[in-house]
């Protein structure tokens, strides 16, 4: 069985996290311009921002939200400036943010595990009383009681576990809200928990894919769209065998056993 990105499917497609480019012309036209036309030289190109992330653990993050800590690493090692920090230091950490948004604007994006996905969308409302827009926020099973998404937010993915008793958010837009908003339900996935979901190799991938893209992907805001909200099936495979490539994964005593090669991929002591 093939790995399934159940979230890749909809963040490359590029419908929900950003906006398709316009289209160009037809391809006659452009074969008419080559020949009729010297050719001229490429026009110089200006380096587009890279935007800033800002990352949050959720509470006991240092124990329970390290994920948060491995996708930085991905983050810087791809060149974007970013920042993980304890959700407690929200409010310090969007003052600051307001700040270098001012002497270097660039697009802006949040990431929050747990009660830093609650940060994420404070954040958020600080930076629209500063009429600073976020490009892209995603929460990783935030907390239960969550604020709306404020419509300052380009995009904004949240990636949850609804039964879960620690995380479980199910965020709404505020009424008007016009940015890209998709919601993806892993509760029904077998060996997904609030404190490995913000782990997981195939979400830290297509995080930074999009990280990446937005400089050069503005999101097209053209009135009030339709919430995607998509409850992720049981059978979906959301890892693969390190050895094998099987996707028959399981957790066995703390340890994620493959049932094909019996390989050992991952232990509790690596969450």
């Amino acid at each position: 069985m093939q790995i399934v990105s159940f979230v890749g499917a909809v963040i490359i497609s590029g419908c929900v996290l950003c906006g398709a480019p316009a289209a160009g012309g037809s391809a006659n036209a452009q074969t008419a311009a080559v020949t009729t036309a010297p050719a001229a030289s490429p026009p110089a190109t200006t380096a587009l921002p890279r935007g800033r992330v800002y990352l949050f653990r959720g509470a006991l993050g240092l124990i329970f939200s390290r994920g948060m800590d491995k996708l930085a690493k991905r983050i810087e090692e791809a060149g974007v400036a970013v920042d993980v920090n304890e959700f407690t230091v929200c409010a310090y950490v969007a003052e600051r943010a307001i700040r270098e948004y001012r002497q270097d604007p660039a697009p802006i994006t949040l990431i929050g595990h747990s009660m830093g996905g609650f940060c994420a969308l404070q954040f958020a409302e600080k930076l629209r009383a500063e009429n600073i827009p976020v490009s892209l926020i995603v929460t990783i099973d935030p907390a239960h009681l969550m604020p709306k998404l404020p419509t300052n937010v380009e995009r904004y993915m949240n990636i949850f576990l609804a039964r879960d008793v620690l995380g479980g958010g199910d965020v709404e837009p505020e009424k008007g809200y016009q940015g890209h908003f998709s919601s993806f339900d892993l509760s029904k996935l077998k060996g997904v928990l609030h404190i490995n979901i913000d782990k997981m190799d195939i979400i830290h991938t297509q995080l930074l894919t999009k990280i990446l893209q937005i400089p050069e992907t503005p999101a097209r805001l053209e009135g009030e769209g339709v919430p995607i909200r998509y409850v992720v099936p049981p059978d979906a495979a959301v890892e693969q065998c390190d050895y094998c490539g099987s996707a028959k994964l399981e957790w066995r005593k703390c340890k994620l056993i493959c049932a094909d090669c019996r390989q050992i991929n991952k232990s509790c002591a690596d969450l």
